[in-house]
C-alpha cells in the first residue's frame, strides 16, 4: 500500500524499517502543512519470516519495488534495525568509573549471555546509581545488534542505490520521536510497543533511557492462535485479525471473560512481564513514578487490548503515533 502528496519543498532522507511484520518505508517535508510526504510498506509472507535468506531476499525486493512505485526522492537513507534482531538487556554492575563501564558491560556478555562483544554493535546508557546488600551498584541499559546483521542491511541499501546515512535502534527512535512528551512529564514515561515478533518495553526520564526490555509475546503470536482456533493459514488468519482489529470481533484477542483470558497464553504472558517491568522500576527509580504508558505498533490498535493492559498494570495506557 502507499499514499503521499506531491510536493516541491525541502525532503529529509528516506527512512526504512526492516520490521519483522512488513518494510515500512517513510519520507516527509519537514515544512510541508502535513509532515507526510509519501510512505509505502509491504507485507512479509509466513514463508520468510521463518527463514532469514527467504526473508533478506524478500526485504531487497520489496524495497526496490516500494522505490519504482512510490515518488521518492533522493538516495539518502536512514535505517532501522529490526527490533527482534536487537539485544536490549539491563545489567547491573558494580559501580565504577564512566569510562570503564563499556568493558564491565562486555565482561557480563560474555559471562551471562554467552555473547562475544566483538561480534556486536554496542551502545550502553548508564541509569541510575544504588546500593545492593550493602554494596554501591549501577544499572546500565545495554543496546546491541550483530555486526553481520547490521552489514547486511548495508549491503541491502546498496544493492537498493541508497547512501545509508544512519542505522538506528528502536528505543533511541521511540525516545526521540516523543522528546516533547519526554521533556514536559515529571516522571518516567513508559513507551511499549506491541509488534509482530516481539514486544518492546521502554522505560525513559527526560532523554535519559531507564530500562529496555524485549519481551517475545506480539502480534504473530496471536495469529498463529487464530489460526488453529478457526482452521485458517497464518496469512488469512493474519488478514482477518488486521481487519477486525477496531470491530466487534476480537481479531483473536481474548474475550473479556476471565475463562477465556486463562486460555490465551500470549496475553497472559505479556501481562506478568510488563507487571515485572513496572515493578522493576519502582524499585530502582522510587522518585520517579512511572506516570503514563503509550502504547505503539500494530496491536497497540486494538481497543480491548489496550483496556486489559490499563487495567492489568494499574496505569493509563494511551495510544501513540
Amino acid at each position: 500500500m502507499a499514499f503521499g502528496i506531491s510536493s516541491k519543498a525541502r525532503v529529509s532522507p528516506i527512512a526504512i524499517e526492516f520490521g519483522a511484520d512488513a518494510v515500512k518505508m517513510l519520507q516527509i517535508v519537514p515544512d510541508a502543512p502535513g509532515p507526510i510526504a509519501v510512505a509505502g510498506s509491504a507485507v512479509i509472507p509466513y514463508e520468510a519470516r521463518a527463514n532469514a535468506s527467504e526473508r533478506l531476499d524478500f526485504i531487497e525486493e520489496a524495497v526496490k519495488g516500494l522505490m519504482r512505485n512510490l515518488p521518492i526522492r533522493g538516495r539518502r537513507a536512514i535505517c532501522a534495525i529490526p527490533a527482534f534482531q536487537t539485544l536490549t538487556h539491563n545489567f547491573m554492575i558494580p559501580r565504577t568509573d564512566p569510562e570503564d563501564i563499556d568493558a564491565l558491560i562486555d565482561l557480563q556478555l560474555r559471562e551471562r549471555l554467552g555473547v562475544e562483544p566483538g561480534r556486536m554493535i554496542l551502545k550502553n546508557f548508564h541509569a541510575v546509581d544504588h546500593h545492593r546488600r550493602g554494596a554501591a551498584r549501577s544499572d546500565v541499559a545495554c543496546l546491541a545488534a550483530k555486526r553481520e546483521q547490521v552489514m547486511q542491511y548495508l549491503g541491502l541499501a546498496g544493492r537498493c542505490r541508497r547512501e545509508v546515512v544512519g542505522m538506528h535502534v528502536e528505543p533511541l527512535c521511540v525516545t526521540r520521536c516523543f522528546e516533547d512528551l519526554l521533556d514536559d512529564a515529571g516522571g518516567a514515561v513508559g513507551f511499549v510497543d506491541l509488534g509482530a515478533a516481539t514486544t518492546k518495553v521502554i522505560v525513559a526520564q527526560g532523554q535519559k533511557l531507564l530500562l529496555v526490555k524485549t519481551i517475545h509475546a506480539g502480534g504473530d503470536h496471536w495469529n498463529q492462535l487464530h489460526a488453529q482456533r478457526s482452521d485458517l493459514d497464518f496469512d488469512e488468519a493474519r488478514r482477518m485479525r488486521v481487519a477486525s482489529v477496531n470491530g466487534s470481533d476480537d481479531g483473536g484477542v481474548a474475550t473479556a471473560t476471565a475463562d477465556d483470558e486463562t486460555h490465551d497464553e500470549v496475553l497472559l504472558t505479556l501481562i506478568d512481564e510488563l507487571r515485572l517491568v513496572t515493578r522493576h522500576h519502582r524499585g530502582r527509580h522510587p522518585s520517579l513514578p512511572l506516570e503514563r504508558i503509550v502504547l505503539l505498533g500494530g496491536e497497540a490498535h486494538n481497543d480491548k487490548l489496550r483496556g486489559r493492559l490499563s487495567h492489568a498494570l494499574g496505569v493509563e495506557c494511551e495510544l501513540g503515533d
